[in-house]
């Protein structure tokens, strides 16, 4: 008999490995999703679903594969990783983001 997976553990288990590699604390990221801190918590924790637009922002982005952070299927960057600090004009701080 298979085991059963929980998957929103599962998810906000990834989610935790790409913040860390993307060598960002749980402010950052939070603010970069527009999110608060105790949502990304919950959701780095398994206790809840990241939201569709969270995942839209991490696609768009970072190039995330969103077959690897729901699925763990594939590698977790469809193309070359872009980290946080080198995307330019993007600083979640502000109120405005340069596309």
């Amino acid at each position: 008999m298979k085991e059963k997976v929980n998957t929103k553990k599962a998810i906000g288990e990834r989610m935790r490995i790409l913040r860390k590699h993307l060598k960002l604390n749980q402010g950052e990221m939070a603010a970069f999703l527009e999110i608060g801190r105790a949502d990304l918590s919950s959701t780095e924790r398994g206790r809840i679903y990241p939201t569709v637009f969270v995942l839209y922002l991490l696609k768009q982005k970072f190039n995330i594969s969103l077959n690897w952070l729901l699925f763990n299927d594939g590698e977790m960057y469809y193309t070359t990783p872009v980290r946080y600090r080198e995307i330019s004009g993007l600083n979640p701080l502000n109120e405005e983001m340069k596309d």
